[in-house]
């Protein structure tokens, strides 16, 4: 069953994820952190900061935001 978060994960929820990884803990938990604060490389924010002149995915024609590119995005769907 896929869990969808309607908050932010709490650390406690996310130390088990963080612990299973090969990558170091610091880039992990700055990656996590990005994702729920939506201070990422996704559209939507570089078209916040001025940084890309717009904010729709390419495929979808909707805003490239982070729970469109994890729960909806056509690509990932198999992954999901």
């Amino acid at each position: 069953m896929r869990r969808t978060f309607t908050t932010r994960p709490t650390q406690e929820e996310m130390l088990p994820v963080l612990l299973r990884s090969s990558l170091p803990i610091r880039y992990l938990s700055t990656n996590v952190f990005r994702l729920c604060t939506g201070h990422c490389q996704l559209k939507h924010h570089l078209s916040r900061i001025g940084f890309h002149p717009d904010e729709l995915c390419d495929q979808c024609e909707i805003p490239e935001t982070v729970e469109h590119f994890i729960e909806v995005f056509p690509k990932y769907s198999e992954a999901r």
